[in-house]
């Protein structure tokens, strides 16, 4: 902890939230800021600014000492403390969905898709008048034979 009034400079200068720095200056000059070693994939030291993001879906190997201590009438008390932090395989990028953002104006209403177009059944295609196909205007088509070619190419 820091002697009373004296605040060192890493606890001075950490990036606080607007919302908790009441707080934090209330606590800023009885406590000391010890902050995490946290390496990437590199093995290079992550910044302060820069953690959550890091750590967000990443794999990571965690150096931890354990402390045990006995107490008397059978008692096991057990505590970890976090010596650093290696980041193993770097998290993905998540998409966030439109459902779960925050939005005051009201649900989330995605746009319709356009309804598919009726198809005429098999029967009402072949027996469609077809002028084309026979030369004659009004001529039925029962079926159509084509014959492709292979292309050849040189």
């Amino acid at each position: 902890m820091s002697s009373a009034g004296v605040v060192d400079s890493i606890t001075e200068n950490w990036p606080v939230p607007s919302e908790h720095s009441v707080a934090f200056q209330a606590v800023k000059c009885t406590h000391q800021i010890y902050p995490l070693p946290l390496y990437d994939v590199d093995d290079k030291h992550v910044p302060v600014g820069r953690v959550t993001s890091q750590l967000s879906g990443a794999l990571v190997e965690v150096h931890f000492r354990l402390r045990h201590n006995y107490i008397k009438q059978g008692y096991n008390s057990f505590g970890g403390i976090i010596e650093q932090v290696v980041i193993l395989k770097a998290g993905v990028p998540r998409v966030s969905s439109p459902y779960r953002n925050c939005n005051a104006a009201g649900p989330y209403r995605p746009k319709a898709l356009p309804l598919p177009q009726p198809q005429p059944s098999r029967s009402e295609q072949l027996n469609t008048p077809v002028s084309s196909v026979s030369g004659q205007p009004n001529a039925s088509v029962k079926s159509v034979s084509l014959i492709f070619q292979p292309a050849t190419f040189m």
